[in-house]
């Protein structure tokens, strides 16, 4: 995401949050998602490009002849298959963080040879900078994409960036890597220079793929048995070229990487089937988890597993392996129950510490006791008003330190194990 976008996005949430005075809100609050996610995604919507409502013609026999799978091992068995990994997200929606967090977990600790490569990372990090985790990308001041890094950094010690920093193509490294084969035809801008211009998106997907291919080919050269895992946003994941837009023909990320490096990756779209704001309501989401045995859980569904009837009526956003089906949000001790997939734990807040708050809405931030605060995301941030009558930090195994508001003074520790 460019810097302007971000810089919008980040004044846009503080508007947002305005049960919390302005004075209140730091870098580490600017996605606050918690406790009011039904208010964000309706935001998300005001906000983000719009999406096609393509659901008119609701068939409820296809979704009646679909099978989706429970989330568990079987799963990740799939997955360390296979030599690349490209899952997505949508940016806002913390719901694919917490079950990405689920996969780099369980993925990370079967095999050590994996490698992560962050879209959203501005510049790759080491273990030692752990303690400055807020700083290294602007979705990373959130905290479930805080803890995505920190799990990265603690299994792995390194995590990778591939984002590119400006518009310009890298033209000598895009012919001399023979992307100029890699695709069927360029796709100019509208204005004046049509002579050697690709289209924006397309520039930013190329400029991806070369920015990775060259770390790709250090890791590999020192480790013959690495995989890669690519986290990235939205339609980068797909393996086709999609079309629409002012752009007409978009080049992915995943559909060079699968062309130019002859590699098939396996791709994981997580961003279809959740829940979206009133004017992209997806009648196919709510038709398949309301079927559901577990609801607050994630599910898949495996392309193979479709046939052409089902993949052309269902128009799924992406091409990809996997369509990740995320639980229909509903709260849990006053806390959304996907927060809680991945293992996380309710620790509730004794109602003594109430009293020491100074204002009617109030910002409880759970840190881990070994970072900076004043550089890092917290791991859990709650809300508490002079109506809450009880309140739950979520949160991963861990020692914290708890702080009210702006405050640099801690006002009391939780050990989780």
């Amino acid at each position: 995401m460019n810097k302007k976008l971000a810089l919008i996005l980040l004044l846009s949430f503080l508007i947002f949050c305005d049960n919390i005075s302005f004075a209140q809100l730091d870098i580490a609050d600017s996605l606050c998602f918690n406790q009011r996610y039904n208010q964000l995604k309706e935001h998300d919507c005001m906000k983000l490009p719009k999406g096609v409502n393509r659901y008119q013609n609701y068939d409820s026999s296809i979704v009646n002849i679909i099978s989706p799978i429970e989330v568990d091992s079987s799963l990740i068995n799939q997955l360390l298959k296979n030599k690349i990994l490209i899952i997505n997200e949508a940016h806002t929606f913390p719901q694919n963080r917490v079950f990405n967090h689920y996969l780099l977990n369980k993925l990370l600790q079967s095999d050590t040879n994996y490698y992560v490569f962050f879209e959203a990372l501005s510049n790759d990090i080491t273990k030692s900078e752990l303690k400055s985790i807020g700083g290294n990308g602007f979705y990373f001041r959130e905290p479930q994409m805080a803890e995505n890094l920190r799990l990265v950094l603690k299994l792995n010690k390194k995590a990778y960036s591939y984002e590119v920093i400006d518009d310009e193509l890298q033209y000598d490294m895009f012919y001399s890597l023979g992307l100029d084969k890699a695709i069927d035809e360029l796709v100019y801008e509208t204005f004046e220079d049509k002579s050697n211009s690709i289209c924006k998106m397309n520039r930013r997907d190329m400029n991806q793929y070369i920015n990775f291919y060259f770390k790709y080919s250090e890791i590999i050269e020192a480790n013959k048995n690495a995989k890669f895992i690519i986290m990235c946003g939205y339609g980068h994941v797909s393996e086709e070229k999609r079309f629409g837009g002012s752009n007409n023909c978009w080049y992915t990320f995943a559909s060079i990487l699968k062309k130019n490096l002859g590699i098939d990756p396996t791709t994981i779209d997580v961003t279809t089937y959740r829940d979206k704001c009133n004017t992209e309501v997806n009648i196919y989401y709510d038709q398949i988890t309301s079927k559901l045995s577990n609801d607050s859980t994630f599910y898949y569904i495996k392309r193979d597993n479709l046939n052409k009837k089902q993949i052309d009526k269902l128009n799924l956003d992406q091409t990809t392996d996997y369509y990740i089906i995320s639980p229909k949000t509903k709260l849990t001790n006053g806390r959304e129950n996907w927060l809680k997939f991945d293992s996380k734990k309710y620790v509730k807040i004794d109602k003594k510490f109430f009293k020491l708050l100074p204002k009617k809405h109030n910002v409880f931030k759970a840190y881990y006791n070994k970072e900076d605060i004043s550089t890092t995301t917290p791991a859990d941030i709650v809300y508490i008003d002079n109506t809450t009558k009880e309140s739950y930090f979520i949160l991963y195994p861990g020692e914290f330190d708890i702080y009210i508001n702006n405050s640099k003074r801690k006002a009391f520790t939780i050990d989780v194990k």
